[in-house]
């Protein structure tokens, strides 16, 4: 579970690290995404500063609470923490099967 709680923090860290700096109106709701078997709920908003936060729910109980996103970056006076504007907000899903070239699976499914 930990594994897939890291994907979803980072995939969409770098989701909202796509709007930064950018000047259209704001969207200022909170975007739910959730898992295809709909076991995890992801929430993410933009508070006051413009600082992304999250939380995640697995099975309607809360397993990370409310945490905010980003970074400070040694010797630079800019942070990767505020401003942040939500530009688009789309979903999607996408479900396909690969095959392995060795191991105890012949195919894997990549449904996301």
């Amino acid at each position: 579970m930990k594994k897939y709680v890291r994907f979803l923090v980072v995939f969409v860290f770098f989701a909202f690290a796509k709007a930064i700096k950018a000047q259209p109106s704001k969207v200022t709701s909170v975007q739910e995404m959730e898992s295809p078997n709909g076991n995890f709920k992801l929430e993410m908003r933009l508070n006051a500063i413009g600082t992304p936060v999250y939380k995640l729910n697995f099975l309607g109980k809360e397993v990370i609470k409310e945490s905010s996103l980003g970074f400070d970056l040694k010797g630079d006076d800019k942070s990767l923490k505020d401003d942040f504007v939500i530009v688009d907000a789309q979903k999607s899903t996408f479900d396909n099967t690969w095959n392995t070239v060795w191991g105890e699976d012949t195919t894997i499914r990549n449904h996301y």
